[in-house]
């Protein structure tokens, strides 16, 4: 909507979506879809970038703190990236698809996975591969192609690894507060590989 004041991105409308989704919110949650496919399809140069960040509804940002890069977009070519917000954008529209039947959300949700497993070769090995791996477990379910079980099994296998003999995990996608950090991000690892090892096996 180009009346829109502020900023809208890929991962806040992908939670809100994937939010709307769950409590049956339909509508709403295919006009979250929607706006994902468009910021796909209007990317610039995704040979060198995803843009993450439209502002005032129709101005993709392509300029921000140079600190906060992964914020704004992902690049292929850099480390420590957030792969993470086209996993989410991904997963959703996959699991939109599903319900919809749309093929527009299902081609736009492998697309998404497809960029963030083209990134750097820490794309499965940080917190920050998490969703992504989640992301390809939901298309996964969605397709069957085989693709997408190799970066699940990418993924789970580094988890897998970085959990502490205590079965606790020290860090996850986002920095936590204390007083809990670890008890965070232990449960978002236990709900991300859940929800990984349930699509999983649909996918088969």
């Amino acid at each position: 909507d180009s009346s829109l004041d502020g900023m809208q991105d890929l991962m806040s409308t992908a939670l809100a979506g994937l939010a709307m989704l769950t409590t049956g919110n339909l509508p709403a949650a295919e006009r979250a879809g929607d706006f994902l496919v468009y910021m796909y399809d209007n990317q610039p140069k995704l040979s060198s970038q995803m843009l993450f960040v439209l502002q005032r509804g129709d101005r993709m940002v392509t300029e921000w703190p140079e600190d906060q890069q992964p914020a704004f977009a992902l690049n292929p070519a850099a480390l420590n990236q957030w792969y993470f917000v086209p996993g989410l954008a991904g997963g959703f529209l996959a699991r939109l698809a599903e319900v919809t039947g749309s093929a527009d959300h299902l081609r736009v949700a492998q697309a998404y996975v497809q960029y963030a497993e083209s990134g750097a070769a820490d794309r499965h090995d940080t917190p920050n591969g998490w969703w992504l791996g989640w992301g390809a477990a939901m298309v996964y379910a969605a397709t069957g192609v085989a693709t997408y079980r190799n970066i699940i099994e990418a993924v789970t296998e580094r988890m897998v690894e970085s959990q502490m003999s205590s079965g606790s995990w020290a860090a996850g996608t986002l920095s936590y507060e204390p007083p809990a950090p670890i008890v965070d991000a232990t449960a978002e690892a236990v709900i991300v590989l859940t929800e990984i090892l349930q699509h999983a096996v649909v996918g088969e």
